[in-house]
């Protein structure tokens, strides 16, 4: 298969059981643990959990670390439902630099068939962790799913393909964007193009700006390590919010699948100029260098401000404004279009720089916190 196959769920085997590597992160709180808790809710949730981290935590520590991170997204979460979660999970503590970690492992999920490895670790342990799974024999019957950021660019990242496609072939390797399972960015291709108001205006001719903003009110917390090398622009904007222009910039897909959806979105980001260091506005919070971790190198912008403008599609000639920020005083993160007609155009690109107002723009909510 094309490495750059793109699947649904209909489209994979079905797994016996799922290994969450970096269980006790940023990423598993947030946003995985509280994804598990909704499968569960739902009945799609029927396989073991296993977690594998270096906390040194038994079961019953991770069982008590999940309730509390789902009853932190979800404050009435439903004790039932938890008490199913926390059944299903297990722990593997360990290195995961270290092939005992992995002997540890293959005995956990020994007789479970088909496994699904979901890595939330930084990406530089990638490698490291599909190595070390095919070492053990891991690698057969199994699945792997790794996050963004994938690569630094984009000789890093068809590089890091190539690595990992040693231990598994384009089927069993999985890249996934979590922000793109939030049900606003999914909302976003019905309101363009089932929403017989909205549909006829979406044009170049009637779109005169369109601004995406991703305002994080939280800091980075104790993830200065990780975060500093990773910065505002690979952590959000290069996968969360181009994915997020390409569904408000892109011609309707020919056929109802997702490779017909994944042409239209190329379509959009080949036509798209590439951003100009002269159009960004970049920045940090107050406070950042006294964050744990933070290295003695210049540090990554924490907050960042783009502009770029598309040449194809409902986007055509029609600038696009990225906005993102890790402790920013501003509303919820969001993505908007000023629909004033383009005879209005000078002045609407002068109001560009400015929060369109209610009345003259229609705006889609785009949580943070959204769910996997």
């Amino acid at each position: 298969m094309r490495e750059d196959t793109q699947y649904t769920p209909f489209d994979l085997e079905r797994a016996d059981a799922l290994v969450l590597f970096g269980i006790t992160g940023d990423l598993a709180r947030k946003m995985l643990l509280p994804a598990l808790y909704h499968l569960t809710a739902r009945g799609d949730l029927t396989v073991p959990v296993v977690g594998v981290a270096s906390t040194g935590w038994d079961d019953a520590a991770l069982r008590a670390h999940a309730r509390q991170a789902v009853v932190e997204a979800v404050p009435d979460a439903d004790p039932a439902v938890l008490d199913r979660l926390a059944g299903r999970l297990s722990m593997v503590s360990g290195d995961i630099t270290e092939d005992a970690t992995f002997t540890r492992l293959r005995t956990a999920v020994d007789g479970f068939g088909f496994v699904t490895y979901y890595l939330a670790v930084p990406p530089a342990l990638f490698t490291t962790v599909a190595a070390a799974l095919a070492r053990a024999g891991l690698n057969r019957e199994a699945r792997l799913v790794v996050e963004k950021p994938f690569g630094h660019d984009s000789a890093s990242a068809r590089e890091l393909q190539d690595e990992l496609s040693r231990y598994f072939d384009s089927a069993h390797l999985l890249r996934v964007d979590h922000f793109l399972g939030s049900e606003a960015v999914e909302g976003l291709m019905v309101g363009r193009f089932a929403n017989t108001l909205l549909a006829p205006i979406w044009h170049r001719d009637y779109v005169d700006n369109v601004q995406i903003t991703l305002a994080e009110s939280f800091g980075v917390a104790d993830r200065g390590s990780f975060y500093d090398p990773v910065g505002c622009v690979r952590d959000v904007v290069q996968n969360h919010m181009l994915e997020i222009l390409t569904y408000l910039a892109m011609e309707p897909p020919g056929a109802d699948d997702t490779s017909a959806l994944g042409l239209e979105k190329w379509r959009v980001l080949r036509a798209t100029r590439t951003m100009d260091p002269a159009d960004t506005v970049r920045g940090q919070y107050e406070g950042y260098r006294e964050i744990e971790g933070w290295p003695p190198a210049p540090p990554r912008r924490r907050t960042s401000r783009a502009a770029s403008s598309s040449t194809t599609g409902a986007g055509r000639a029609s600038p696009s404004t990225c906005a993102a920020g890790r402790r920013s005083p501003s509303p919820p993160p969001r993505s908007s279009s000023n629909c004033a007609s383009r005879r209005w155009s000078s002045s609407a690109r002068r109001a560009a720089a400015r929060p369109p107002t209610s009345s003259a723009s229609a705006s889609t909510a785009t949580p943070a916190s959204a769910r996997s």
